[in-house]
């Protein structure tokens, strides 16, 4: 029963937050990527014996890197942040929903409901 629970969870937030759960996968997934690319063309460049261009491949593979890994952690930052927020508006301010209720019983205890298109048609 416990691993059908676990189960259920895990499915349950893996549908729920999949959108970024897919993100932060494939930027894990790019970094891997962007080091078999690196070294391919370290090889190349090996090859041709052109490594002073070799520099300027290493600075882009670590400015992908950096890049990719500062946005994983800020989406899982706001992940979790998202969690920690104050409670809704409605919560906050029960004078607001009042007044809400008040409009909603004013329409409903109307004789007559009349549409935008009949008061314009009346004036």
């Amino acid at each position: 029963m416990w691993k059908s629970f676990k189960n259920i969870a895990i499915w349950t937030l893996l549908y729920r937050f999949r959108n970024r759960v897919l993100l932060v996968l494939f930027l894990a997934l790019m970094l891997p990527l962007v080091s078999l690319i690196h070294s391919d063309i370290q090889t190349y460049l090996e090859l041709t014996k052109r490594l002073d261009l070799l520099i300027y491949f290493l600075v882009a593979k670590w400015l992908i890197i950096t890049t990719s890994l500062t946005t994983m952690l800020l989406l899982l930052y706001r992940w979790i942040g998202k969690d920690k927020k104050e409670p809704k508006k409605s919560e906050q301010n029960p004078t607001k929903s009042s007044s809400k209720d008040e409009k909603i019983d004013d329409l409903l205890n109307r004789s007559k409901l009349r549409s935008k298109k009949e008061i314009y048609f009346e004036k």
